[in-house]
């Protein structure tokens, strides 16, 4: 059995609308933060036309602090943590609306002075208020559970995470790539080099071993 709940609060952290393929087709997806009244948060997220009027919605406040209003918002867990969203197409999804507790958040946030982060990134040089309205809009990563590497080599399921690492030292001696034969695809080791004159002109092949092939191979690709 399946609840809804009406949840309201003011939209903080908001994401970019985004375009997901989901069973082959596109939908609209926006991932926002909502704050009640006693300054407690959750994260939400909606799909389809919901998203694309939350966007649209918060892009036109004037005071740059919105209040939503998720009426039948379906209330669930997304990796561990409570998350709130739409119920397919029976949610309703209103912007500040003129009710008593819309007059109560404004209220309460009247001595608040940032607005809401509404960012694009641009490759030209960013001025100082651009640049702090970008390090206000959320971090993304910050949405993905934390995992360590033997947790990543224990996963049996495609999924995304956070690892935090810190760098203790720089192999320079090896590449980060290797050379795969271009037959097999199979990692290959050099073993010699070989010069021939072409027209006057000193041409060098590298030759390597194929473990798999069984031969030396002078067409590989660095993987």
């Amino acid at each position: 059995m399946m609840f809804f709940s009406d949840v309201i609060g003011q939209v903080q952290d908001l994401g970019d609308l985004e375009s997901i393929q989901v069973s082959g087709k596109p939908r609209m997806k926006l991932e926002f933060t909502l704050r009640d009244i006693n300054d407690a948060r959750v994260p939400c997220c909606l799909w389809g036309k919901f998203a694309e009027i939350l966007y649209e919605g918060c892009r036109k406040d004037e005071e740059g602090k919105p209040i939503c209003l998720i009426r039948f918002a379906k209330i669930g867990k997304f990796r561990g943590e409570l998350q709130i969203t739409n119920a397919f197409e029976a949610s309703l999804v209103l912007i500040n609306p003129d009710i008593a507790e819309t007059a109560a958040f404004k209220q309460m946030f009247v001595d608040e002075v940032k607005p809401l982060a509404l960012c694009e990134g641009r490759d030209e040089t960013l001025d100082l208020e651009e640049v702090k309205c970008i390090q206000e809009k959320r971090d993304k990563w910050m949405l993905y559970p934390k995992r360590t590497i033997q947790e990543l080599l224990e996963s049996t399921q495609v999924d995304k995470c956070l690892v935090e690492c810190k760098v203790f030292a720089i192999d320079s001696d090896w590449g980060w790539y290797y050379f795969g034969c271009c037959t097999c695809n199979k990692k290959v080791v050099k073993v010699g080099t070989l010069v021939k004159t072409i027209h006057g002109n000193e041409v060098t092949t590298h030759l390597w071993w194929c473990e798999v092939c069984k031969e030396n191979v002078s067409s590989v690709s660095p993987r």
